[in-house]
């Protein structure tokens, strides 16, 4: 009897991460940039459902990316990745647009490496007593 009432929460609780909207909303590549007014840091974007929409600095478009800059030729955007907010640059010819995405590699510290050490422990870093002459 037990067994089957956690088989009912846990066929519950996949529906309903099965049925929840993914957790990046509509990717940007699905948006298309028709125009950039640098001069108004303004641009035309079309939605991914057809409608035209005038953004500029700071407004949000696909539910979670932030438009960061309007300027000759590019858009960039602020949008959430995998390990934390990416920038997102639209480069725009008139034509074509080509989308660069850029992310931070992380926060981790460059490991620290120790001398090599013979077989006996000591380091294999040249040592020097300082109460002996050195060579002249």
């Amino acid at each position: 009897m037990h067994s089957v009432h956690v088989r009912s929460i846990l066929f519950i609780l996949l529906a309903v991460c099965l049925m929840s909207p993914p957790a990046f909303g509509v990717p940007v590549e699905k948006y298309q940039f028709l125009k950039i007014s640098p001069q108004d840091h303004k641009a035309v974007v079309k939605t991914p459902d057809g409608q035209l929409q005038v953004v500029g600095v700071g407004d949000v478009i696909a539910d979670d990316v932030t438009v960061i800059e309007v300027a000759e030729g590019r858009i960039v955007l602020e949008a959430p990745g995998e390990k934390g907010p990416e920038t997102v640059i639209v480069r725009f010819d008139g034509r074509h647009q080509r989308i660069e995405r850029l992310s931070r590699q992380g926060d981790r510290a460059p490991e620290l490496l120790r001398p090599p050490s013979f077989g006996d422990g000591s380091a294999a870093v040249p040592s020097f007593d300082a109460t002996q002459p050195g060579p002249r």
